[in-house]
């Protein structure tokens, strides 16, 4: 590009090469041809694109630029005009050239590929890439996460041997005042309320129902804690929240300088929100769903343990 050729009019200047018009002198450069509005250009002025789709070569023999057009997506923001009179028409091809440039055509062909169970589209490829890919048997991520869970679920109730474990507490940070554990039949293992030190938040007590005058004769940490250490030892236990109730487990330990519990399982809610699949863009994770237990902690033990039924019965 080479600097404009200013002309001064009366309330401004102008290129006479480009068309450009300022007010002050620009310190710009001019494309060196004639600047078009878009859709404005004659019709003998043709893109790069435009020459090749009529048949005309667009390679070394592409004809002097005879306009311009300013666009941001186009490089350095021009986009050139060439003018069809002065263009090369491509060579004639052969029959067996048309069929390879068909079949190259084809290959290079856009294609979306579906989830095999929802349809919901995966991702767009060339249809050479498709083909070749085994894409008739992909997965969404949402659909293969749900698969993953489902798989899981079946491997957990037939390998048996898991506790469900559920806790209420006087605040989301505070102590616990119930506990309960049940196995993979149901059976109740341990079921107690817990005195506290601590007020119950009555947040917390519209939750769950549970008043200080409940917890009175109720058993301290200490003695509920060595229960707890029977009936989970050598099990896998599985805890719909998992960071919630380990870690106030882990907190009443400290508390009490009991020695620490070492829990070894996975969390229910973790697995369920793959499994009923409700995808967040914001989080790029899926959404943990409400376990619709009754808030009591033998009551939400059951509520987890049909959910995982549920889940490794699914079809």
């Amino acid at each position: 590009m080479s600097s404009h050729q200013i002309q001064q009019q009366n309330e401004g200047y102008t290129c006479t090469v480009c068309g450009g018009v300022w007010k002050s002198i620009p310190t710009s450069k001019c494309p060196g041809v004639q600047v078009y509005r878009w859709g404005q250009w004659p019709d003998h002025l043709l893109t790069k694109q435009q020459l090749n789709n009529a048949g005309y070569t667009t390679g070394k023999k592409l004809p002097p630029r005879a306009g311009a057009v300013y666009r941001r997506d186009s490089p350095g923001g021009i986009m050139w005009l060439y003018d069809v009179h002065q263009a090369t028409p491509k060579r004639q091809a052969t029959p067996a050239q048309l069929a390879a440039l068909d079949k190259a055509r084809r290959a290079a062909e856009k294609v979306v590929a579906e989830c095999k169970r929802c349809g919901r589209p995966i991702l767009e490829l060339t249809r050479a890439a498709y083909e070749q890919g085994g894409w008739d048997d992909a997965l969404c991520h949402i659909c293969h996460a749900r698969q993953d869970a489902q798989r899981w679920a079946r491997e957990t109730m037939n390998a048996g041997g898991f506790v469900v474990l559920d806790t209420e507490t006087t605040d989301l940070d505070g102590e616990i005042i119930e506990i309960a554990v049940i196995d993979e039949r149901g059976a109740v293992l341990l079921d107690t309320l817990v005195r506290a030190a601590a007020p119950i938040h009555p947040d917390a007590q519209r939750v769950h129902g549970i008043s200080r005058d409940d917890l009175l004769g109720a058993p301290y940490w200490p003695a509920v804690y060595l229960k707890l250490r029977d009936v989970i030892a050598g099990r896998r236990v599985l805890i719909y929240n998992w960071d919630f109730d380990a870690g106030r487990i882990h907190t009443m330990n400290a508390a009490y300088k009991l020695p620490r519990i070492e829990l070894t399982g996975s969390c229910l809610m973790h697995k369920y929100a793959a499994y009923f699949g409700e995808w967040s863009d914001y989080w790029r994770n899926f959404k943990f769903q409400p376990l619709g237990g009754n808030h009591a902690a033998l009551g939400d033990c059951r509520a987890a343990l049909a959910l995982l039924r549920s889940m490794a019965q699914q079809a």
